[in-house]
């Protein structure tokens, strides 16, 4: 930064300066703003699929079935254990735990 008020000093052109810049700022938005613009849409697009009867997991690790959704409040209610269940923000649900198939599970015969 130093070299470029130097230069600028002594009578260097501004469009240096801008030259430097520009490609610092392409790095920057292609490295950090980017991914993280990403990582939400995936978020927001998770939460708003969400419907009852799939397994969750929680920004907390929490793992357990969704048993009810309340877009209007922006809530879910997740069963933790049989029986036992609790209320969460909808913003709290991480992702969706894809289930195995049926068929992808060996039999007990099959040894």
């Amino acid at each position: 930064m130093t070299t470029i008020l130097a230069q600028a000093k002594q009578g260097g052109s501004p469009l240096n300066s801008f030259v430097v810049l520009i490609p610092l700022l392409l790095a920057f938005y292609f490295i950090a703003i980017r991914p993280g613009r990403r990582r939400m849409q995936t978020m927001q697009a998770v939460q708003q699929a969400l419907e009852p009867g799939r397994e969750v997991v929680t920004t907390a690790g929490l793992y357990g079935r969704l048993t009810e959704v309340d877009a209007d409040a922006g809530t879910v209610t997740i069963e933790i254990a049989p029986g036992v269940e609790a209320k969460f923000a909808r913003a709290a649900v991480m992702k969706v735990v894809e289930e195995a198939l049926p068929e992808a599970l060996p039999a007990d015969g099959d040894d």
